[in-house]
Formats: structure tokens, sequence, C-alpha cells
């Protein structure tokens, strides 16, 4: 969950953000990663997420996968879980937050632009 990169110049995850991991000389996989695709406060702290940030992480994180050969990528949240949130017990309704719309659709069961980027992912894999 690279939140921070979003306040970096151009809103990008560095291009050397797996070098620490592929030092081991080990295969990799992502257990459970995410990337909101729109604003949440959580713990006192505005982030400022967009659509296009979700993608642009998913557009990176995949062809890091392909390129280095990842055993699996897990995105943690299929849906979005907003309807969910007032749902939960006060103490822990800012820790829900920060996954809250980290899903590939939305609560709606509409999808995002990054399922389409997940989808021609699994695609090029099925070839």
């Amino acid at each position: 969950y690279p939140y921070s990169w979003i306040y970096d110049e151009g809103r990008r995850v560095p291009e050397d953000y797996f070098d620490s991991a592929l030092q081991f000389g080990r295969p990799i996989a992502i257990a459970e990663t995410g990337m909101p695709s729109q604003r949440l406060d959580a713990f006192g702290v505005h982030y400022d997420f967009e659509p296009a940030d979700q993608t642009r992480y998913f557009e990176f994180l995949l062809r890091k996968a392909a390129e280095l050969d990842f055993v699996f990528v897990v995105n943690w949240a299929p849906i979005d879980f907003d309807p969910l949130l007032d749902r939960l017990p006060p103490d822990v309704r800012d820790l829900a937050a920060y996954w809250t719309y980290t899903g590939l659709q939305r609560s709606d069961g509409c999808p995002k632009l990054a399922l389409c980027v997940w989808d021609a992912y699994l695609k090029q894999g099925q070839n």
C-alpha cells in the first residue's frame, strides 16, 4: 500500500520501488495490495486520491509483475465497501477507511478503469 507516493511529483510510484526486494534474489509475490480511487480521511490525515491514481498504480504494479516475473499479485478488496463503513464500530472506522475504496469495482458493482488494466494483464498471462 504505497500511499505516500501520491504526494511526490508526478503522483507515481518510483520505478525502483521493488529494488530492495529484488536484492534478495528470491521470487516476489504480492500477497496483499491496493490503492484507493477516492479521497479519504483516516487518523486525522486527508488523502487526496483520484481514480487515475488507482489506475496508474495498477499499470505500474502489473507491468513490474510481468517484467520481474512475480509469482502472483493479489488486490485485497475486489469491491469497495463504503456502505459497510458506517456499520463498523467507531474505533475501527479510521483503520478500515484506508481500504474502503481499494476495490476494482465500486460498491454498486460498476467496474473502475483499474479493473480494465487488471483484466488486460490477466489475459496476457493466459496466452
